[in-house]
């Protein structure tokens, strides 16, 4: 089986774990912006990563416009994940099929633009007003202090084991 890891990284971190998952496989790996659908024909599965934005998994939707064969999704985001909020990261992603694998990130505000940066930083003023804030929430604010999650190789094993399994 050959396979192709394709991400989209605005921070670096997912990234980085593309760049693990790829090694651990040996496969190659590329950003979505050079991908076109020709240049996917010649893999037979590709494991996609993209950041976590509003319950929405970054140039998800693109990916599986263009990829033909098996697709497994990765996504990196500032919370530590939940049933709950991985069934919430398939719904808002429309993702029936795919595997979906979620790994915690971080952020950082100054490779962010300025329309994310606003946003982020809104967020944060609305979480510390709420009465009660979710975990979520909390791993939010963590997160934009520095404080939070942090990428840590050993996230990738559930996704390298199962890709592994296939083959």
């Amino acid at each position: 089986m050959k396979t192709l890891v394709v991400y989209k990284s605005k921070t670096g971190y997912t990234e980085t774990y593309a760049k693990w998952i790829a090694q651990a496989i040996a496969c190659d790996c590329k950003p979505l912006k050079n991908i076109k659908s020709h240049d996917l024909s010649d893999y037979d599965h590709i494991i996609y990563g993209g950041g976590v934005y509003a319950s929405k998994i970054a140039g998800v939707n693109k990916i599986k416009k263009l990829a033909r064969g098996q697709l497994t999704i990765f996504a990196v985001g500032l919370t530590a994940p939940s049933d709950d909020y991985l069934k919430t990261l398939r719904q808002s992603n429309f993702i029936q099929s795919e595997e979906l694998f979620y790994m915690p990130g971080g952020v950082d505000l100054d490779k962010l633009g300025f329309f994310l940066r606003f946003m982020m930083k809104q967020m944060k003023k609305s979480i510390e007003n709420k009465d009660n804030p979710s975990q979520e929430d909390l791993d939010f604010i963590k997160a934009l202090d520095g404080k939070g999650q942090a990428i840590d190789q050993t996230q990738i094993e559930p996704l390298v084991n199962y890709i592994r399994e296939m083959e």
